[in-house]
């Protein structure tokens, strides 16, 4: 900022005046100019203002300051033409006075004086520069004017596509929300029927083991053909009940053969599709009596109160052995240690829901080297303290050779601890 020359104050850029002949910096209140007026100055009046103490120094050449000038009542206007360039011709005196210019060619000069008028006529006089800025003026009204109304237009379009963008992408959001959220019920839903079927195969699964467990399979062998026996020829009687056909087949086997298959077949069928009253008569039957009691009572009533590991008996008898619990398993059931130091496998008809350990009684039914268990039962903890494990297995022992004695075994101490009676 530059040091006014009059009030010697530092001067705002913006209401800085520097004198083309001293080079002196004015403000407007020493320069005597309105803030106005200055925006009025083209950048040529601010390159050749010239301050008022300059102006003072200059040499008058009409007398306007001496005693022998022209003495006119005049009062200055501060115009924006006090300091332009004029057109200048010769005039007439005024009131028998001469006024004089600086300059009186044609090409005009530029003064350094302000106009003055005489009080009451009205200054017409109006210059093409002031008519030029005037018009400048105007059109850079019109103009700002103009770029407002675009701006404002452009500003409205602007607003309303980006309300419109707004708008389309909220309803593109909100369409993919649902979406998402339509899947996300689905996968909930699906995940829902995934596990009831992951619970109900776990439940199909031990059904099945069950049922296996309780159905027993005869594997086919070709022992199996010997007891096949297939009659032709034999006449095929509509709605015939089994036991009348039975009565056929061993009156024709008695009368021809002399052969009687009484208590020995096992099933009679029919082969082939039926065509005409002949079709061939398959007639299984039995090896002997026993196989006939095994399949007619699988149960087979024998009933065994103490056996082990090593004398569990034939397939389908019921037994009660005892036995320590050393391994549980989902999907078989447990196994036990008799008191002959061998495991049998125990199978439920019910998957398990408790744990085990220690000693059972176990009562169930022989299928092979495992019992199918119908009932076990815990022992107490003082009772399994003193379990006479040598006399439990000579009781076994004892209790097989009182119903098959040929089943005690070839092992030398088979019969150990059983002793005759005296």
């Amino acid at each position: 900022m530059a040091l006014c020359a009059g009030c010697k104050q530092l001067i705002p850029d913006k209401v800085n005046l520097i004198c083309s002949l001293c080079y002196e910096s004015y403000d407007f209140v020493c320069a005597n100019i309105t803030e106005k007026q200055y925006d009025n100055f083209t950048n040529e009046m601010k390159l050749k203002w010239e301050c008022q103490e300059c102006r003072c120094k200059k040499p008058k050449h009409n007398n306007c300051s001496t005693p022998a000038g022209p003495q006119l009542p005049t009062h200055y206007n501060s115009t924006p033409e006090a300091f332009v360039t004029l057109r200048s011709k010769p005039s007439q005196p005024l009131h028998n006075e001469t006024i004089f210019s600086d300059d009186t060619i044609i090409s005009g000069n530029t003064i350094n004086m302000e106009k003055y008028t005489e009080p009451g006529i009205p200054l017409t006089q109006i210059t093409l520069q002031s008519l030029s800025e005037l018009i400048s003026l105007k059109l850079k009204e019109n103009n700002i004017s103009i770029i407002t109304e675009i701006q404002n237009s452009v500003q409205k379009e602007i607003n309303s596509a980006i309300i419109k963008l707004r708008e389309d992408v909220k309803k593109e959001t909100n369409s993919l929300f649902e979406q998402n959220h339509q899947r996300k019920t689905e996968i909930d839903i699906l995940n829902n029927t995934i596990e009831d079927l992951k619970k109900e195969t776990e439940m199909l699964k031990s059904e099945i083991k069950i049922l296996s467990n309780k159905t027993y399979i005869q594997k086919y062998t070709p022992e199996n053909n010997l007891k096949k026996i297939v009659l032709y020829g034999l006449p095929e009687i509509y709605k015939e009940p089994e036991n009348e056909l039975h009565s056929r087949i061993l009156n024709i086997f008695r009368d021809i053969l002399q052969v009687d298959l009484l208590g020995y077949i096992e099933d009679t069928y029919r082969i082939g599709k039926y065509k005409n009253n002949t079709r061939p008569l398959n007639t299984n039957t039995m090896a002997d009596h026993d196989d006939f009691e095994d399949n007619q009572y699988p149960d087979n009533d024998e009933f065994v109160p103490y056996v082990t590991a090593g004398n569990l008996g034939k397939n389908g008898a019921k037994v009660t052995l005892w036995g320590k619990v050393t391994k549980v398993t989902a999907s078989e059931g447990f196994y036990v240690k008799t008191v002959d130091d061998q495991e049998v496998l125990i199978k439920l008809k019910h998957p398990l829901n408790e744990p085990l350990e220690g000693w059972y009684e176990i009562y169930g039914v022989v299928h092979g080297k495992t019992v199918m268990c119908d009932e076990y039962v815990p022992f107490n903890e003082e009772m399994t303290k003193n379990i006479d494990i040598e006399g439990h297995k000579a009781l076994a022992r004892l209790l097989v050779a009182l119903d098959e004695p040929w089943k005690l075994g070839n092992a030398q101490d088979s019969m150990a601890g059983v002793v005759p009676m005296e």
